[in-house]
């Protein structure tokens, strides 16, 4: 092999594992953003609603999957509660 072939694959190489580790921590800050965001889910202190408002938008995607998981999962207590009141 030529050293301009083994120089090509070595940066093939690297670039192909930066955009990996690139992937990684975008999909972890994403995780954590929407921590921040959410986080009054799982009591968190929740930000001032004026930012969350102002961040909302980037969380679009976040928010449809929430929707949608939220809409094929059972509520399983609202059943409970809605036999016992009557």
């Amino acid at each position: 092999m030529e050293l301009k072939a083994i120089w090509k694959l070595f940066s093939s190489i690297a670039y192909s594992k930066a955009t990996d580790d690139l992937r990684f921590v975008l999909a972890e800050r994403e995780a954590g953003f929407a921590l921040v965001l959410f986080g009054f889910l799982v009591g968190l202190p929740a930000p001032p609603a004026g930012i969350t408002l102002r961040l909302l938008p980037f969380m679009e995607n976040d928010v449809k999957r929430l929707k949608i998981r939220d809409a094929s999962m059972d509520d399983i207590f609202g059943d409970l509660a809605g036999m016992l009141m009557g």
